[in-house]
């Protein structure tokens, strides 16, 4: 089977890379970064890596203005969401933030019926549903005190634009190729993460680097290469599948990260705040729920 040609497979993928990625974040945000602009700009930074990648290794990556526009577009929203991301972090806990998030799919299967004519089999918007809603169960069990007025304005804004940047990555996918338009997404982030850096943040990327030296290196690097996989995964997926069902797909986030915690968790307890505790018989029971809903997006 070729992987790069389902992309299903590809969709699962991304979230267990974003998984691995949202457990590092919180403790970058928590002991590092201190601050969600910072993190933001992080991602937006390293997208001038792919970009120079694929220019350099494409033979033709120009596009009709049209296209290129909403790509970068879609790269600049995914960096605004990137920053809601963070800012939702700083409050709640990884799983919490991560289920909250799962609300976007909600928004993207609305924009993809209406501006992309996506439409999907019954069974298929059900399990979206089964996905969403287990998923946001599974996550909010976690919760020790949901802060409404501080992370769900963020998580409703970062579900929207997160949205909206997938409606237009979508969009330009169906009008070219992955190796054309991936680039351009990529230029999005970078553009949107030093607009960051030298409006704000300049001096604190030289103070963290003077105080980390090479350590906060190799750890950024590491999480944008897992971040960039899971970006690149996602993205191609979207360029060959239902986008409404991809990004739904995205919310078993919370089912990879409650293994991490089963199976990293009495190794690394200072690095996970989720807790193994009574609840876990539901916990099962919502991930084996989600499970149902992807046989139902599936089959």
């Amino acid at each position: 089977m070729n992987l790069a040609n389902n992309w299903l497979y590809l969709a699962l993928i991304a979230p267990l890379l974003w998984a691995l990625v949202v457990l590092i974040d919180d403790n970058l945000l928590r002991k590092v970064y201190r601050s969600p602009s910072f993190g933001a700009m992080v991602a937006g930074l390293f997208g001038i890596f792919p970009f120079i990648y694929f220019s350099i290794t494409n033979e033709s990556y120009t596009l009709p203005t049209k296209v290129m526009a909403a790509a970068i577009a879609s790269g600049v929203l995914t960096i605004v969401f990137y920053y809601c991301y963070f800012k939702a972090l700083s409050s709640e806990e990884p799983s919490t933030t991560v289920a909250l998030l799962s609300l976007m799919p909600v928004f993207v299967v609305i924009l993809a019926a209406v501006f992309l004519h996506e439409s999907l089999l019954t069974k298929q918007y059900v399990g979206i549903g089964v996905i969403v809603l287990s998923s946001t169960y599974l996550g909010l069990m976690e919760a020790r005190k949901l802060k409404f007025n501080d992370a769900i304005g963020y998580v409703l804004a970062g579900s929207v634009v997160g949205a909206i940047a997938s409606i237009l990555a979508k969009f330009a996918y169906d009008q070219a190729t992955f190796k054309t338009v991936f680039p351009w997404i990529s230029f999005g982030f970078f553009v949107t993460g030093a607009a960051i850096y030298i409006f704000g943040h300049s001096a604190e990327a030289k103070r963290l680097a003077k105080k980390t030296g090479i350590a906060l290196v190799l750890v950024m690097l590491t999480i944008e290469l897992l971040n960039f996989g899971a970006e690149f995964t996602q993205g191609l997926a979207i360029s060959r599948g239902p986008v409404s069902i991809i990004r739904a797909i995205e919310g078993i986030q919370p089912l990879y990260m409650l293994l991490f915690a089963i199976v990293l968790g009495p190794f690394l307890r200072s690095f996970f705040r989720e807790q193994i505790d009574q609840k876990f018989p539901k916990k099962v029971l919502a991930m084996l729920i989600m499970i149902g809903g992807l046989y139902l997006i599936a089959s």
